[in-house]
């Protein structure tokens, strides 16, 4: 009986140890940022190059005006 209570006893202390657990969230965090920012790229990385093309042939095109003179 003793030999259970020593078992029951140590997975109530591992239950309650939080030594470790500020690394995990962090590392849980750095996932959960990688995997959306290669979803979105998956996802967007098409329209997000087309419309950088868009703008600098929006850019290229364009003709300045005279730089008025100063006062």
């Amino acid at each position: 009986m003793a030999a259970l209570m020593n078992i029951i006893n140590s997975l109530a202390r591992a239950l309650r140890d939080d030594r470790g657990s500020q690394g995990t969230e962090i590392a849980l965090g750095i996932i959960l940022i990688a995997l959306v920012a290669g979803l979105g790229m998956v996802e967007f990385g098409e329209d997000l190059a087309q419309f950088f093309i868009d703008t600098g042939d929006v850019i290229d095109k364009a003709s300045p005006t005279a730089v008025p003179p100063p006062n």
